[in-house]
Parts: C-alpha cells; structure tokens; sequence
C-alpha cells in the first residue's frame, strides 16, 4: 500500500492586542470556578506560586493563572515584534517539509466592532485588524493566506465576553462586506471559536472549508467542559474530515462544506499532543492523506510553540515513508480530500439601467455570491441577488432597495468547491458602473 501524507495547518486566530490585568485576572478565575478571591496582584502572585491550595480545583486554576498562559501582548508594538519574529526564515525553517518550504502561518482575522465595553484593550474599529495584517502579506498568500474568524458582540456589549449568536448583530456581515469593498478580499476557509446552529448554517452557504472543530480533552476547564460556549461533543476527534447534518454540526450528514479539526498550542486546554500527531502519522502510513491543524493567537509569542515544532519534527522522524507538507489551508483540505486544484472562477459585470448582473464562466460554491455594496455616506450593505440561473445572478440598485445615485461601490464574491475565489468590484459613477476590478485567486 502506498503511505499518505500528513498536511500540517499553524492556524492564527488574528485578533490584535490583548490586556488583562492582575485584578481582571482574579475576577474571571472567581467566575470560572465559583470562588471569591480578592482581586489583586498580590493573589494572582500567590497562585502563580502555588501559596493558595484550592483542593481539587487547584490545577485547573493554575493552569488559567500560569504566565505561560497569561504572556498576551498588549499593545500593537509588541505584537507586531512577535509577528515579525515569526517571519524571519530562521523560525519558519524550524520545520522544513519534504518539498522544502518552512512554516506556512494561517492568520484568521478578527475584527472588533463597535463594542461599548473594551476592559481587554481590543483594537475597536472596522478592519482595523485586517488592515494591519493585509498590508503585510496581501502579496504573499502561498505562505500567509488570509481567512475568516469573527467573535460576535454579545448582550452586555463586553469585548470580553463570549457570544453564541451571530443573528442578533450583524456584524459579521458588515466585516465581510468591507474586507471585500475596500480590499477585494474573499476569505475559503473559516474558523470560528463558537459553534451554534445559526453560525453553523450561515457557514454553510459561503465557506467550503471551515476549520473550527476543536474535540479536545479540556483540561477541567469549567467553561468549555460544561459545553456551554464550546460544544464539539461527540465530533470527530481523529483528525477525519466530514461534511455536517443539517440540524447537528458535530455529526457527519449530507451537507456541503467540509469540517476540519483544530487543537491549540500554549493554551490552558486542549493542546497538541504527540498521540495525535503520531496517529495521524499512522493513518498516513495506511494510506490516507490527513489534515492536521492547530492554532494559536497573534498576541500569543511564537517563541513558545518551538516545542510543539520539535515534537512534529520528531515524530516525522518515525514515519520517513509518510510526505509531510506545511499547508495552506485550502491545499491542506484539496489534498485530504483528493480533490484536484483547478482554474478559478471569472465573474463578469454588466448594468441594465438599475440592474446590476454578475455572470460567472465556472460553477460557485453556495446558491448564489456575496453582494454587497458601500453607501456614499461610508455604509456597508448586504443582500441576496436574483438568481437568473445557476451562473447568473442580478441585484436591482433602486428605490425598492438603494438608490444607485448614491451608491459608491459594489461587489460580487465567491469561493468555488475547491477554496478558489471569485471576486468583482466597480464603482459606481453617475448612476453607472466604472472601472471594474477583477479578481481571481486559487
């Protein structure tokens, strides 16, 4: 039998700086495990020491308080140092696959948005995150291609708090649609940190890769053993890829897009492990090809992960007969998945009077692309086209939706069955398209 091969994905979770101070710090570990510390510097000192015994709770508070855990980076500066520590060749080669390329870095963009509440110091504004990192590596998406991830705004308004809606604020929509209007930027792959039906369908009519199971050991984390934030009981956790059920994501079904798992690295939980990357090695040897990812934070210090490189450098050693790539990860899924790359999509624009048609000369992933289009006051909207036929879809820019007098510019978007992109962009002159954009990408 001839072996497989082993598809590596270093995941980024791109969220910009983060802070917590001593105080906060105690305050989410009395919330966590029903205590009632006093928050200070003084017992996060003391717990990080090991001087407060907590009875059988005492290892998993430790593991929150660590400061191998709690080493985020605060302020831009200090990440934008560790991201280009983390560029340097002499890091990305510290696995070098057997087509000789380094390290490939998957940076999922998160942008935060309008949230009232910031104690953790996020970077607030729209595409204040993806700017920053598309200005770094819009050239250069073979070795740091950009995706999608997004943190949803929950009831209390706190950057800070986790969220398990998309539906009540739209902002995913906006994020998505100004990537694209003011970037050109459509996003195969997605990862989001919370599962929940509503996400799980949206997910489906646009992204065909999507990176977010996370089946994993938590450690006697209270948050995520609970199932209340993170609900991936039952998954897949042998690094099988699968297409979900309509009304359960976590159970293989009969929908399209396909479902990828990601463990952490340097987090409280659900690390890497060298059992599972020898398993993986061993369904490579029989044969499969096999996707395995993990991920990390932007303001997480990538010194820290040399460790987990030396484990996948040492369990290679074991399976010389096994190929290992470092992967993007739209590669990573086409090879797990045997399906062949192939030319990208071209959308093709034109205007009849009010009505806007996009035609498309190959088959797209979902019903019909992202429309979306920017107002001449600086809005962002989206909504669903006509759909004349399966290549063939038209909006009407009028009084019945918004007037194409005062429209800036729009675009259509898509991602095909193989994580290629589609994208067109014009603006909009005089009630009339001009100066068209077009774009592919594989």
């Amino acid at each position: 039998m001839m072996s497989g091969s082993v598809s590596f994905v270093l995941c980024v979770d791109t969220e910009g700086p983060l802070y917590e101070s001593p105080e906060a710090c105690i305050e989410r570990v009395n919330r966590l495990f029903d205590l009632s510390l006093v928050p200070s510097a003084e017992i996060l000192a003391a717990l990080q020491k090991g001087e407060i015994d907590l009875g059988e709770q005492t290892e998993a508070v430790a593991r929150v308080v660590s400061p191998d855990i709690r080493d985020w980076f605060g302020n831009w500066k200090d990440v934008e140092e560790n991201v280009d520590f983390g560029r340097r060749p002499e890091y990305r080669n510290q696995v070098i696959d057997d087509e000789g390329r380094g390290l490939i870095f998957n940076w999922f963009i998160c942008d935060w948005k309008d949230f009232p509440d910031n104690p953790r110091r996020k970077p607030m504004g729209l595409n204040q995150v993806f700017d920053h990192y598309w200005s770094l590596f819009k050239d250069t998406p073979e070795t740091d291609p950009l995706y999608f991830h997004h943190h949803a705004r929950p009831f209390s308004g706190a950057s800070h708090q986790p969220c398990h809606n998309w539906s009540n604020v739209p902002d995913h929509i906006t994020k998505l649609s100004a990537n694209l209007l003011e970037y050109g930027h459509w996003p195969a792959c997605v990862r989001t940190p919370i599962m929940a039906p509503d996400i799980h369908l949206f997910l489906e009519q646009w992204f065909p890769f999507d990176l977010s199971n996370t089946a994993v050991d938590t450690n006697g984390q209270p948050d995520v053993s609970n199932r209340r934030w993170t609900d991936w009981e039952g998954a897949p956790s042998d690094w099988s890829l699968y297409t979900p059920a309509l009304h359960d994501y976590r159970r293989p079904g009969n929908l399209g897009r396909t479902i990828g798992r990601s463990v952490q690295m340097g987090s409280r939980y659900g690390n890497l492990e060298r059992h599972e990357l020898v398993a993986a090695f061993e369904r490579a040897r029989n044969g499969e090809h096999v996707l395995v990812s993990a991920h990390t934070h932007d303001h997480s210090p990538c010194r820290k992960l040399s460790s987990y490189y030396d484990m996948i450098n040492t369990v290679r050693a074991d399976f010389p007969d096994v190929t290992y790539h470092n992967a993007t990860a739209t590669d990573a899924f086409r090879r797990a998945l045997g399906i062949p790359d192939k030319k990208a999509p071209t959308f093709t624009l034109s205007q009849d009077g009010a009505a806007v048609t996009c035609r498309s000369d190959a088959p797209i992933w979902g019903a019909q692309p992202w429309f979306c289009f920017k107002t001449r006051d600086g809005r962002y909207l989206w909504d669903n086209t006509d759909m004349l036929d399966d290549r063939t879809w038209r909006y009407f820019l009028d009084d019945y939706t918004y007037p194409i007098d005062l429209v800036e510019r729009v675009a259509f978007a898509a991602s095909d069955a193989v994580g290629n992109t589609a994208v067109a962009m014009s603006r909009v002159q005089d009630g009339k398209l001009a100066t068209l954009a077009l774009h592919s990408a594989a």
